[in-house]
């Protein structure tokens, strides 16, 4: 009896999907990411926690053997 679930379930999943394909991979469904992107309203202005940061002071590039002793 489970082999008749497993069989119907196969033919159903392929009677769907040769059904749909063409509808699923249409433009339409396949690029909902770019339509929904387009659409998406504008995205707001930085704060100011987004402003630029001061940049950092220069590293000291030497080896720490060369550093000087006290």
């Amino acid at each position: 009896m489970d082999i008749l679930i497993f069989v119907g379930g196969a033919v159903a999943f392929t009677a769907l999907t040769m059904l749909l394909g063409p509808w699923m991979w249409s433009s339409n469904w396949h690029n909902w990411r770019m339509f929904r992107d387009k659409n998406a309203p504008p995205p707001p202005p930085p704060g100011p926690e987004h402003a630029r940061q001061p940049p950092l002071p220069p590293r000291d590039s030497r080896p720490p053997d060369s550093a000087p002793r006290e």
